[in-house]
């Protein structure tokens, strides 16, 4: 359905126990099932051994195959969710770098409940939210259908993509 919300969801996984993001990952699927979004999570694209023990670092053969996978179902997707901002996971910083600066599109945190917000998610990311069901009503709120979507992005073009793109050029020549 061309109009239906797909999210990405993020959240660290290096050195967790593997039922934890299981956990996870599973109640991010009911959740955003529930407000009518289809749910994309590396859980479901990346092959972990061993379900028993922390998740091992990939090899480099493993780790490319997996970051390419999870680089393709980014750009497939309309929002990205940061479930686990405190982790600080390099790789989910990443993700959130390639979603927002690369392929111009919403990046929503969500915060541990009574966390307050950082300020630099606060002005660079576009929801920061203490709930996925909080996180799940603004997405459909504010990028719910196709047009939404549209409209948001020419915005950020005019408001900030033009300015990048400004910048790039003006970087070449110093």
């Amino acid at each position: 359905m061309k109009n239906k919300v797909k999210a990405y969801i993020a959240h660290g996984m290096s050195h967790r126990e593997w039922n934890d993001v299981m956990n996870e990952s599973l109640f991010c699927q009911q959740v955003l099932e529930e407000y009518g979004i289809d749910c994309v999570d590396p859980v479901d694209i990346e092959n972990i051994p061993d379900h028993s023990k922390p998740i091992p670092i990939r090899t480099d053969a493993e780790g490319k195959k997996a970051w390419s996978e999870d680089k393709k179902a980014i750009s497939n997707c309309h929002v990205l969710i940061d479930i686990t901002p405190h982790l600080k996971s390099e790789g989910v910083a990443h993700e959130i770098g390639l979603m927002r600066y690369h392929y111009w599109k919403p990046v929503v945190r969500v915060l541990k409940p009574g966390t307050p917000k950082p300020m630099i998610p606060y002005f660079d990311d576009d929801v920061l939210v203490y709930s996925l069901y909080e996180a799940a009503e603004l997405i459909n709120k504010k990028w719910g259908t196709w047009w939404k979507r549209f409209k948001w992005r020419l915005a950020i073009y005019r408001h900030s993509r033009l300015k990048a793109l400004y910048d790039e050029i003006r970087f070449w020549f110093q």
